[in-house]
């Protein structure tokens, strides 16, 4: 076979990759914008609409899935992997603040490394509603998000394996570590003050 015709194959072959890439990008980034729009309805307890984001989400995950699966080149890249974390941290967020409980890999139909780091950037997101039930003055919401904090701390923590099975999963249990212990310190602050306003409240009323 001569040069020309091996390259003009290979063309052929790049050509039909690179379109299939396009379609697999706008895919990514239609995931990635979902997510965050997903964490901002949970946020506002807009369910519905962070309901049918998770599910959109899910059916774009799942085609660029099949897309990869089918040229080793695009295989090789991360474009699964960062959708996979993004869908993670979304559905996780949403079940543990709608639903009461947590999804799993198998609920979610991502491997357990994908489901580990975007449940890692989770807790960053209980942070900012622990804060902001503090900034509301609803107590036992901010304590219960620091308890899910620590709960999902714990637990990556307790994940005593090698760097190159668990990706940069260390370096976010640490910032979580880093997280857990500033939300800690401000929610003791806040409950502090709290109960010194509302002593100060019971003593005026007795003067009254």
């Amino acid at each position: 076979m001569k040069f020309e015709e091996i390259f003009a194959n290979i063309d052929q072959n790049l050509s039909v990759i690179d379109t299939m890439r396009e379609e697999v990008l706008q895919k990514t980034r239609l995931i990635v914008r979902k997510a965050a729009e997903t964490i901002k309805a949970v946020h506002r307890e807009e369910w519905d609409n962070a309901e049918k984001n998770i599910a959109e989400m899910r059916t774009a995950l799942k085609s660029v899935g099949e897309q990869v699966k089918q040229h080793e080149t695009l295989a090789k890249r991360n474009y699964v992997e960062i959708s996979e974390q993004e869908f993670a941290e979304a559905a996780i967020l949403y079940s543990l603040l709608h639903e009461s409980q947590i999804k799993t890999p198998s609920d979610l139909q991502i491997p357990d490394l994908s489901w580990l780091l975007g449940l890692a950037d989770v807790a960053g997101e209980l942070r900012r509603h622990c804060l902001d039930a503090i900034r509301n003055g609803n107590m036992a919401v901010a304590e219960h998000m620091l308890e899910l904090m620590e709960e999902i701390y714990q637990n990556l923590f307790s994940l005593d394996y090698p760097k190159g099975l668990l990706g940069g999963l260390r370096e976010k249990t640490d910032a979580v570590r880093k997280m857990l212990q500033a939300t800690r310190g401000e929610l003791a602050i806040a409950t502090h003050m709290a109960r010194l306003n509302e002593n100060l409240e019971k003593v005026l009323n007795k003067k009254e």
